[in-house]
């Protein structure tokens, strides 16, 4: 669960668009002219998920853990991202306006970024949805009833120790 510090921040970066800044901490927050330029070594991670107060959470997180973010509020947005930058993983949603997560795993690979590793945090928790997003390439399933947000970072940093 969100710590209540983190969510009191997360909620007032929510309605806007821009830059949050905290703690020395940037992450970009709207806009693809905003993708920030990772710096030699960084990895560069696109979030994906319309719900903006855990959008936030997790872009701090991240950043917090060293990464470069940059996120999207749903699946056309996300897959415009994708066609322009590459991105060293992505986390994303399945439920979202416009395009589902389901379609941005299917139309992955005409982007730049078909063998980039994709991170599922979704509300679904069967077991036939989490096959079918695995059955598209998703390299790990999160059930957001069932993850913390700390669980969620540490797993994904996981992926990349070593590399």
């Amino acid at each position: 669960m969100l710590s209540s510090s983190l969510l009191t921040l997360a909620k007032r970066g929510a309605g806007g668009e821009g830059l949050l800044a905290l703690k020395g901490v940037f992450v970009y927050t709207r806009g693809v002219n905003q993708t920030p330029k990772p710096i030699d070594g960084q990895k560069h991670l696109l979030i994906v998920e319309d719900e903006r107060a855990l959008t936030q959470a997790l872009s701090v997180k991240f950043a917090r853990q060293g990464y470069a973010v940059t996120v999207a509020y749903d699946g056309t947005d996300a897959l415009q991202k994708l066609n322009e930058t590459h991105f060293d993983g992505v986390l994303m949603d399945l439920l979202m306006p416009r395009k589902t997560g389901f379609d941005v795993l299917k139309e992955r690979g005409d982007t730049q970024n078909k063998e980039t590793p994709f991170f599922v945090l979704s509300a679904l928790g069967s077991e036939k949805d989490i096959n079918a997003v695995k059955m598209l390439g998703a390299e790990k399933y999160f059930v957001k009833s069932q993850s913390s947000l700390k669980e969620v970072v540490d797993e994904v940093s996981r992926h990349y120790q070593g590399s």
